[in-house]
């Protein structure tokens, strides 16, 4: 009987080629994904600036839904990661087993709560009775199908987990270019099929997403990943236990994002629906923008976690400070990209002029903020991997409700619409630069403490 499981030992080698080699088949997924919300929106877009606002409403509820599938899988990621730091291949059956049975109970409760309110929730956003109309055709559609985001976050998070970040990539770019294919039929119609409007660009994200499940299946069926062992209740609880110490911070950290986001769509609401499309293409295009830093703050829970059980804090304090010199030469690139693209960029969503205008100012000025805003999301993916769920939720608490929320509610006060984003730009400099000198502290104290416990131990 095989009791060990297929792995690549992430805390051997040079630490910056090891990150490289991570982070770039995530870029790739990455930027397949931000292509698969891009193309549901200017595809949307088509369909007139009605339906773009209405999918708009839907970005921060989607993007809840979202948080709790990747608190899950990066809860996952952690706690596996750090036993095969550990060397404990059967711990990783125990636990790659219970995050599934946690994820298939997860989409049943989502899937009711969110049915059951649609309406109430979309009209305290703002949403008029019109709007909410063209919202339930979106979200009926994806609350129906939410098991099909859920259950393969949980399991690319435990492929990520063993160091192999190329198969997650695979079905994510599976998943975008089905998506784009699905979009045009089903949203327009065609070989037998009526035009489905907004219910088809629900649809087609639900089929797309669906095959790239069956890869992730298919990945994590060719692997020693599972047991068919039965252990009793209480283990499984304890499991589920661990996986929501590290899943339910991580999913209120990052439903924190998509809240802070409820705050702005209703301060841009308050100028119109045309304001509300522009942010909401807007928006699509940073996330666009944030791909490359996001990859590699992904491809730190792993490498976080297996180093951190193998008691290796230097190498997370090396890794860590190079990703920061990394993000910040990006996010430099992005602002000063900003200013000369944000024109041509909202030609793609609109020919309205003052939306067009709207847009490009989102984008210069949020932009901005960029230079350190991957350090502070970055700190949060190693926090996590390293099994400080609550520091990485104080992190992104502080970031957007103490900083982000309030300076946004100010800039509108002192200087309208556009003085929302200053607020976010700023909010974003200030808990990036915290970031980076206080995770760069807890690091160089645990490291120092562990060292002396292992002298200590030795001696004794």
């Amino acid at each position: 009987m095989r009791t060990s499981v297929r792995n690549i030992n992430l805390a051997e080698g040079a630490v910056g080629p090891l990150l490289v080699r991570l982070t770039i088949p995530m870029i790739g997924g990455m930027f397949a994904m931000s292509s698969f919300h891009l193309a549901d929106t200017w595809f949307v877009s088509r369909l007139g600036v009605a339906e773009l606002a209405a999918m708009t409403f839907t970005f921060p509820v989607v993007m809840v839904v979202g948080s709790v599938a990747m608190g899950l899988g990066i809860g996952i990621s952690s706690l596996v990661s750090r036993a095969l730091g550990n060397g404990r291949h059967e711990r990783v059956k125990r636990l790659c087993t219970d995050g599934f049975l946690l994820s298939l109970s997860t989409v049943i409760l989502l899937a009711l709560i969110g049915l059951l309110t649609i309406s109430p929730l979309f009209r305290m956003l703002g949403a008029t009775d019109d709007e909410i109309h063209l919202i339930r055709q979106y979200m009926v559609t994806y609350y129906s199908w939410v098991g099909v985001l859920i259950v393969p976050m949980v399991g690319n998070g435990i492929i990520r987990a063993t160091g192999d970040t190329f198969w997650p990539a695979v079905t994510m770019v599976v998943s975008a270019l089905l998506n784009i294919v699905l979009d045009a039929w089903l949203i327009f119609g065609g070989l037998g099929v009526p035009p489905l409007g907004l219910k088809g660009a629900a649809l087609a994200s639900a089929l797309s997403r669906a095959i790239g499940m069956l890869i992730t299946f298919w990945v994590l069926g060719s692997r020693n990943l599972f047991t068919l062992h039965w252990p009793g209740l209480r283990t499984v609880a304890g499991s589920w236990a661990e996986l929501l110490y590290i899943g339910v911070p991580s999913a209120l950290t990052h439903m924190l994002m998509p809240l802070s986001g409820m705050v702005t769509t209703r301060l841009i609401a308050m100028y119109g629906v045309g304001a509300v499309a522009a942010w909401g293409a807007a928006d699509r295009l940073m996330h666009f923008s944030f791909l490359i830093p996001i990859a590699l703050g992904s491809a730190l829970v792993p490498f976080a976690g297996q180093n951190w059980g193998a008691g290796r804090q230097d190498r997370i304090l090396y890794g860590w400070n190079r990703a920061n010199l990394f993000t910040l030469a990006y996010g430099a690139g992005s602002m000063m990209l900003a200013w000369p693209l944000g024109l041509p960029l909202a030609r793609l969503f609109t020919h309205d002029p003052a939306v067009m205008r709207m847009i490009a100012g989102f984008l210069r000025i949020t932009l901005t903020g960029s230079l350190l805003i991957h350090t502070a999301v970055q700190g949060g993916f190693l926090l996590n991997g390293i099994g400080m769920p609550l520091r990485g939720a104080m992190l992104s608490t502080f970031r957007l409700l103490a900083l982000q929320v309030p300076l946004a509610i100010a800039g509108n006060r002192m200087l309208g619409l556009y003085g929302v984003f200053w607020g976010i730009a700023v909010a974003q400099l200030i808990a990036g630069s915290a970031a980076w000198a206080w995770i760069s502290a807890i690091l160089r104290s645990t490291g120092h403490s562990r060292l002396k416990a292992k002298i200590m131990g030795n001696l004794g």
